[in-house]
């Protein structure tokens, strides 16, 4: 077996990590791994370093006209044109001639996954891969920004903190569920049109498989499904919601439920209290 020095599959490996060889070879690359512990160990970092890569870019705008300079770059290339690294950043200096050190440096890929030698249509991964990881980090961050406010919504802490964690209603047990009680709180979304409310319950009778609590948004005869919850074995229980402004709101009801999937109350009402929205501020009517 060759030395990790002497292995001629150091490259292909990186290649492979980045799902970028063709069929005939990934099959050569794999047969090769199976009796090569040494790059089948160095395949299995590049994989985990691949995996990261989504994750090491600092959120920016991209350069102005990178996708067709990139696009441009990766056809010329395939047709047997200008290097690939023509015109990146790094090209052209010493040290750095062509596509490798440049687009290597340029993609802050770790220094084993060597680009010299690959064949055009890595260059046309490489676009296709930079092209998207905008939208991606893009998507996550936004993604993150709405978790963040449901996690504030849902705190166990958030009713008792902040101006707009103040408790607007309690909601008051029926003949159903003896010793039930329920708080209501309401949370703005900063740059929405509309608001968080959050219910916590306790004391609440424990449910039968398959049963849920529901969570009814009720205006004049009208009621509208906020959400479904179950308890602990001590009957508490917690729902956050999101409300637009354009929902009308004027009572909270729970009911206990057969099953999570209906929409309109069948079981009996636990659960009921009214929430005066115009008056608390917190959501218009």
């Amino acid at each position: 077996m060759m030395s990790e020095r002497e292995c001629s599959f150091t490259e292909s490996i990186a290649a492979l990590a980045l799902r970028a060889l063709p069929r005939d070879e990934e099959e050569t690359v794999r047969s090769h791994l199976a009796t090569c512990p040494a790059c089948r160990l160095r395949y299995e970092e590049a994989l985990a370093v691949v995996s990261l890569l989504p994750y090491a870019a600092a959120e920016q705008a991209p350069p102005p006209h990178l996708r067709q300079r990139i696009l441009a770059l990766a056809a010329a290339d395939a047709g047997g044109r200008p290097p690939v690294g023509a015109g990146l950043p790094g090209a052209g200096r010493p040290g750095s001639p062509g596509t490798p050190a440049g687009l290597r440096g340029w993609l802050r890929l770790p220094g084993w996954v060597r680009l010299r030698g690959w064949r055009p249509w890595i260059a046309l991964a490489a676009a296709v891969w930079v092209l998207s990881l905008g939208g991606a980090l893009w998507q996550v961050n936004r993604l993150s920004r709405r978790l963040a406010l449901l996690e504030a919504a849902a705190s166990p802490s958030a009713a008792a903190t902040g101006p707009l964690g103040e408790v607007e209603v309690v909601l008051a047990a029926t003949p159903a569920a003896p010793g039930a009680v329920a708080e209501v709180a309401t949370y703005l979304d900063p740059g929405r049109r509309g608001r968080w409310i959050r219910l916590v319950a306790r004391g609440l009778p424990r449910l039968e498989p398959g049963e849920a609590y529901q969570l009814w948004l009720i205006h004049g005869q009208e009621r509208r499904s906020g959400g479904v919850f179950i308890v602990d074995a001590s009957g508490s229980g917690s729902l956050a919601i999101w409300v637009p402004d354009d929902v009308p709101v004027d009572s909270l009801g729970v009911s206990r439920e057969p099953d999570p999937y209906g929409t309109a109350p069948r079981g009996p009402r636990v659960l009921y209290g009214r929430l005066d929205l115009a008056r608390s501020g917190q959501l218009r009517p």
